[in-house]
């Protein structure tokens, strides 16, 4: 089931992220603390106070602030990225859960191993042969990823997800630093207020003890 969930989650990102600008993708998909939170609650019996449901409401209305201002992102891919951001609230909450038998290293396991057969379906119709530094940017994405899901694996065995998934939000000024730089992206100033509004709702969140 993690793989399944997961190689969802990561599909649709992907194709968020091919079709909105980089910054308003990420920014998107980093509302899965949100849905993490509420999968702790139902699935792992977490409880969360009164003052992180503010937070995680304050980093929701960010995300309606910038779809709203933004005219790139349309309904429909909010809609995507928002299912993407559910089904991986969905499989951190089942790391969760099995952390507490498995090791680390067994779970990251089974998201390749169900995501390689999946993704190779796709590679039947639409097959491009990497040429150059694509090798090197393909490689780079799967050790990357790699030794993020082992890391964020340790996290989630060593405290609750309510907790740990507020971490996702510091790639949210990585995507908006590179999304800058290297594709040309201007953010207007209703998008940056959201996307401020996202990290100080979920640091703040992540603050308390409680």
């Amino acid at each position: 089931m993690r793989g399944i969930i997961g190689s969802v989650a990561l599909i649709l990102f992907f194709w968020t992220l091919q079709q909105i600008p980089l910054a308003d993708a990420v920014t998107i998909q980093y509302t899965s603390p949100i849905f993490t939170t509420l999968m702790g609650v139902w699935l792992a019996g977490e409880r969360v106070s009164a003052f992180r449901w503010f937070f995680i409401f304050l980093s929701f209305m960010g995300v309606v602030l910038i779809q709203g201002f933004d005219p790139r992102v349309s309904t429909f891919m909010l809609g995507v990225g928002l299912t993407a951001s559910v089904f991986t609230g969905w499989a951190y909450t089942l790391v969760r859960k099995l952390t507490a038998t498995e090791h680390p290293l067994v779970i990251v396991l089974y998201f390749p191993l169900v995501a390689l057969p999946v993704s190779a379906v796709f590679c039947l119709f639409q097959w491009v042969t990497p040429r150059g530094m694509e090798w090197f940017h393909l490689l780079s994405v799967g050790i990357s990823t790699q030794i993020a899901q082992y890391c964020i694996t340790n996290a989630y065995q060593r405290s609750e997800v309510s907790r740990i998934s507020p971490f996702n939000y510091l790639g949210i000024v990585y995507a908006v630093i590179l999304g800058m730089i290297l594709f040309n992206e201007k953010l207007n100033m209703p998008t940056l207020l959201g996307i401020g509004l996202v990290l100080s709702g979920i640091l703040a969140g992540w603050r308390l003890k409680k």
